[in-house]
């Protein structure tokens, strides 16, 4: 069975796509975004920055949310996931809710395939899925060979639409047709999640992350910065340029803000990060996604120079309406978030 979307014949890729009960299932990161236990956590505030007269309605489908998530005996949202349909015709997509699962150990693998390339278990999903199903391991390994294929091309679709079926069952209909509006915002424009830290991710996609990072032009613009009286963390930054390599190493920012001002933050970010110049060294700003009276603000810089953090800085201050001390610029070691949507989604590539 082909998996590419083709003139006139729409695609379906369900748990069932490859002939069996169970099947891996190849979900597309860009869709993580998307995911119930998110929308059951994001703070209603962050969601009125990305759509507008969204708060409301997501309040209302999160009390929905966490209803259905102890009535399937899980310990809270973050323990559910979606059970998808994906729908391609042309070069755009239709992500169906069709359940809630609750997540139960390596059968997570089966569910999604995505998670288990990107930790490195592929071997031990081919072992999970010829457990579950019987087949051996070389059947297994071809369905799971085929799984990864299918992926693949699913990263390739431009827009994906979300159709929060599940939910018009369970939640008032009139409020999920506003979170699928919410959930269109997130999955095709430049925003990102992780999971694991459970922290919502705006990515800058005219930069690329830099590759290394000289030891010398770091220090040069931490001491030019502490300099002009901004608030670095000298000793721990001190200590990782000794010690680490500098492809271990990225420049952030950070600053605690109040709720209400995180969201401003977020809206203007999200407006002027792929456009306006006092954002040019910024590769991604990170923030946990759950409501939180002082929530951290991070800002992780890409190819920094002396001239584009202190512009980006001296916006900052302005966004924030704090003094500079309240800017904190830490040296770190880098992550890699995930998942998350790449850095340029195939919307805007050429």
């Amino acid at each position: 069975m082909a998996h590419e979307p083709s003139s006139g014949r729409p695609v379906l890729v369900d748990r069932g796509w490859c002939g069996r009960d169970i099947c891996p299932f190849p979900f597309p990161q860009r869709l993580y975004i998307a995911e119930p236990w998110l929308i059951g956590l994001l703070d209603p505030l962050i969601a009125e920055a990305i759509h507008e007269n969204t708060r409301m309605s997501l309040e209302k489908v999160q009390e929905c949310l966490h209803r259905t998530s102890t009535s399937l005996g899980a310990a809270g949202v973050l323990d559910v996931m979606g059970l998808w349909k994906l729908i391609i015709e042309d070069r755009g997509g239709v992500a169906v809710l069709e359940d809630l699962l609750v997540i139960e150990g390596q059968k997570l693998l089966v569910e999604r395939v995505d998670e288990a390339l990107r930790l490195g278990l592929i071997d031990s999903l081919i072992e999970t899925y010829s457990r579950l199903t019987g087949l051996s391991h070389e059947e297994s390994k071809a369905v799971v060979r085929e799984s990864i294929r299918i992926l693949r091309n699913l990263a390739t679709v431009r827009t994906w639409r979300i159709e929060y079926g599940v939910l018009h069952r369970l939640c008032s209909s009139q409020d999920v047709k506003v979170v699928e509006e919410l959930a269109y915002r997130l999955v095709n424009g430049a925003w990102g999640v992780d999971r694991g830290r459970r922290t919502l991710i705006l990515v800058n996609q005219n930069v690329a992350p830099t590759e290394g990072l000289d030891r010398e032009k770091l220090r040069s613009i931490i001491e030019s910065l502490a300099s002009r009286g901004f608030k670095v963390n000298k000793a721990i930054a001190n200590t990782l340029l000794a010690g680490a390599s500098r492809r271990e190493l990225e420049l952030a920012w950070f600053t605690r803000t109040p709720r209400k001002k995180r969201a401003e933050i977020l809206e203007s970010a999200a407006e002027e990060i792929n456009t306006s110049k006092e954002w040019r060294c910024v590769l991604r700003v990170e923030t946990p996604f759950k409501p939180e009276e002082e929530p951290v603000v991070g800002f992780y810089a890409s190819a920094p120079t002396i001239e584009s953090v202190l512009c980006c800085l001296e916006h900052l201050q302005r966004l924030t309406g704090k003094p500079q001390e309240a800017l904190v610029l830490r040296l770190v070691y880098n992550h890699k978030p995930g998942p998350v949507i790449t850095s340029i989604s195939p919307a805007n590539s050429h």
